[in-house]
């Protein structure tokens, strides 16, 4: 192999090494439940969709996330349990909205 292609192979190698990768994290100063909600919302929300897809969502109140996990959930490839709704909810209203988003949804049980 020539030095100059040895070189462009490094170049673009090391282009990968340093991507950063993207999470679905809760904000550092989220609740314990709401981290753990947010590990939940990333890996069933990415069977489907890419992060990136999750954060760019023009979202713009928590009654939408609402309807728009629900409709998700509803899609059979999804493999969300109606059990995991609310939790995955909960994470995506609160990283949109903070604790004022989740005061807006309406509680369990609650027509």
């Amino acid at each position: 192999m020539t030095t100059r292609l040895c070189v462009l192979l490094f170049a673009l190698s090391a282009c990968f090494l340093f991507e950063k990768e993207v999470r679905l994290e809760a904000p550092d100063d989220a609740p314990v439940a709401i981290r753990a909600d947010c590990a939940l919302a990333e890996r069933r929300c990415t069977r489907c969709h890419t992060i990136d897809r999750i954060l760019s969502a023009r979202v713009v109140s928590p009654a939408h996330w609402q309807a728009y996990v629900h409709r998700m959930r509803l899609q059979p490839q999804s493999g969300i349990p109606a059990d995991e709704e609310s939790p995955i909810l909960q994470c995506l209203v609160y990283r949109s909205f903070g604790s004022g988003g989740l005061a807006q949804l309406p509680q369990a049980g609650t027509p």
